[in-house]
């Protein structure tokens, strides 16, 4: 039976009140739901991000862990998972889902924002890159009003989910005004967390380059307001 291994990670910030906490896992199997749905409540996470689809290549990647329908309930153990909302974003490349969870202990509800990036392969990088930058801002954006670390997923949750949170780190840092950080070291520090992260050769070398972009983008002469109006596709 495979468990639904998961990595509370801190990335080091110029301070402890801007450390950026994320908790790094594989997607969820149909053996660890109960388990997985838990882990967001007692972590008190608002906001996941996954960045595989359910099938690629036909194989299964993931199992579907909420209500395929909007207005439908599903029960995971303690917990109920409502879906109210459900739309496309960044040009078709990228899934928003509005989910209420209920503990039953409790009865209390909680608002879950889930987006699920549909342009990344497995062991591979994204396809789209431009779309791939927005999610990270779409990601930054939603994650600075919510409460709770960031969790990210993919399909074992090293090679997407390191990626994807190194190069998110990598935007923090740049936002806090300090010059781009090592990239190797900070693979590094990941590593020590979950080994594994960051799976190829070329995800790696993807993270240098989108590196660049991201300190064109946000680097610390340019204020907040005008980095959120910096047009990617330039």
């Amino acid at each position: 039976m495979m468990t639904c291994t998961t990595t509370n990670t801190a990335i080091p910030a110029s301070s402890s009140e801007t450390s950026q906490y994320f908790i790094n896992t594989q997607a969820p199997t149909s053996d660890t739901l109960e388990h997985f749905w838990a882990m967001v409540w007692q972590q008190r996470i608002s906001l996941i991000v996954m960045l595989t689809q359910e099938l690629e290549q036909g194989r299964t990647r993931a199992d579907r862990y909420w209500p395929q329908h909007a207005g439908l309930d599903e029960h995971y153990g303690d917990y109920s998972l409502h879906l109210t909302q459900q739309y496309s974003a960044l040009a078709g490349t990228c899934s928003i889902r509005v989910l209420m969870l209920r503990s039953a202990q409790s009865n209390e509800t909680r608002a879950i924002y889930h987006l699920q990036y549909l342009m990344w392969p497995d062991r591979g990088v994204p396809t789209d890159c431009l779309s791939f930058l927005r999610l990270l801002d779409m990601t930054r954006l939603l994650h600075a009003k919510l409460r709770g670390p960031l969790c990210v997923m993919c399909s074992a949750g090293i090679g997407r989910t390191g990626t994807f949170t190194a190069l998110y780190a990598l935007m923090l840092h740049v936002l806090a005004g300090q010059h781009c950080c090592n990239i190797a070291k900070l693979v590094h520090h990941l590593r020590l967390y979950r080994p594994g992260s960051v799976q190829t050769l070329a995800q790696y070398q993807f993270i240098y380059q989108a590196a660049t972009w991201v300190q064109r983008i946000y680097s610390s002469n340019q204020s907040e307001s005008s980095a959120k109006q910096v047009t990617l596709a330039r």
